[in-house]
């Protein structure tokens, strides 16, 4: 009987020790604004030499992309979206890549983070041309923060041909383990 007093005790005990610690980690809201320059790692208008043409495949422009840039809110700091651009004839387009962030994000720390994006939506030409996205989700997958999360870059992201930046606001969640736990 005293075994399993002293049993029950010490599990009362290592339970309740352990539900403050769960409580340490809550999820966030992440917003603000990323600012990206638009630059293609091949000729999307087919002029000059055929050897930097982008190419056509299923009968899409793959337009490939390395667009340093910066965002602002509760992630803020530098980054690089390295990716490509399907384009259908129709307009339609979906975007597959990775961004590399550095910098802080609220709570969390500074440090990195390692997005996989996935996004589609179709193009918005004329005046102030650029990208509607209807979807456009980056996944955290890695880095050196202990973060997890979803940060979604929605609606038109306007093109930079006057040598200007380009923006998106972005909106998300994540949790930070400072307890060690997350991405390494």
């Amino acid at each position: 009987m005293k075994r399993l007093l002293v049993t029950v005790l010490v599990a009362t005990l290592v339970l309740t020790l352990a539900i403050p610690g769960a409580a340490a980690v809550k999820e966030r809201q992440a917003e603000g604004v990323t600012s990206f320059m638009l630059n293609p790692t091949c000729d999307p208008t087919f002029s000059g030499d055929p050897g930097t043409w982008c190419p056509i495949v299923d009968g899409e422009v793959l337009l490939g992309l390395a667009n340093p840039g910066s965002k602002t809110g509760t992630i803020k700091g530098s980054q690089l979206f390295e990716g490509v651009l399907a384009i259908a004839s129709d307009g339609s387009l979906t975007m597959t890549g990775s961004v590399v962030f550095t910098g802080r994000v609220k709570a969390c720390g500074y440090g990195t983070v390692e997005f996989d994006v996935a996004g589609s939506g179709f193009l918005t030409p004329g005046q102030g041309s650029g990208a509607f996205f209807e979807t456009n989700e980056q996944t955290i997958v890695g880095g050196s923060l202990p973060i997890e999360g979803v940060v979604r870059e929605l609606g038109n992201g306007t093109g930079n041909e006057d040598g200007t930046a380009g923006t998106l606001e972005y909106e998300g969640e994540y949790t930070c383990d400072q307890r060690g736990r997350g991405h390494s």
